[in-house]
């Protein structure tokens, strides 16, 4: 980290991090291999830098996935896309997840985000909020073959449910695609056919990403321009 990393010890005490990778040492054969990965993914996080990360791809033991999307807005957790046998809590606000209550297992889970501050969290946390194996080794929930939810619908019911996991080929950021949803079955997502509705910074961002684009607004007499890529 020293030898490569331009900041190494901006964010993180180096005797701190030192311990933190003993400990991994010592309990790398009792843990395993996903635990000391789940493990390694926080002491990297701790270092607070957005580009230094440990990537998930060609790990294969962590593609197992609950098909549900669920992101984070300033009022909380909710679902925006799920497979389509669970469409009836599209958009519900998410209230429990496993063991513990929506915010707690951000909390939890924004551990292991490598981001350069709190603003980037809720963009990169969706990649990992519907994984099994990674809610499983930080303690959210207890099996990986089953998501407890406990949701709050649009309509104010409140609702418990239990999602199935199934194996899906992970892609490094799917979440960056807002119709995205970890499942090879049909789903469905808060912006199918409302392409007329979506504000301006989503119009050519769902479903036909354009790199970059502009539009004048005669009325209001401004220039709406957005950089995607």
């Amino acid at each position: 980290l020293e030898k490569y990393h331009p900041h190494s010890w901006e964010n993180i005490n180096r005797e701190e991090y030192i311990r933190m990778t003993d400990e991994i040492k010592e309990n790398a054969n009792k843990w395993g291999n996903e635990k000391v990965i789940v493990e390694l993914m926080k002491v990297i996080a701790d270092i607070g830098d957005g580009h230094t990360e440990l990537s998930l791809n060609n790990q294969d033991q962590f593609n197992l996935w609950f098909p549900v999307r669920i992101e984070k807005f300033y009022d909380g957790l909710f679902i925006t896309g799920i497979n389509r046998d669970h469409d009836d809590i599209l958009k519900a606000k998410v209230l429990s997840i496993g063991e513990m209550n929506a915010d707690e297992a951000y909390s939890s889970m924004a551990k292991i985000i490598a981001v350069d501050n709190e603003k980037g969290l809720p963009r990169i946390i969706t990649n990992y909020l519907s994984n099994a194996v990674i809610l499983e080794n930080l303690g959210i929930i207890t099996n990986r073959d089953n998501l407890p939810l406990k949701v709050k619908k649009s309509n104010g019911e409140i609702v418990e449910m239990k999602l199935q996991s199934e194996p899906w080929q992970m892609a490094q950021n799917w979440a960056y695609h807002k119709t995205a949803v970890p499942t090879s079955v049909k789903t469905i997502t808060i912006y199918d056919n409302v392409p007329d509705s979506l504000p301006l910074f989503l119009k050519n961002v769902i479903s036909d990403r354009k790199a970059y684009w502009f539009e004048y607004n005669p009325q209001q007499k401004t220039l709406f321009f957005q950089f995607n890529d």
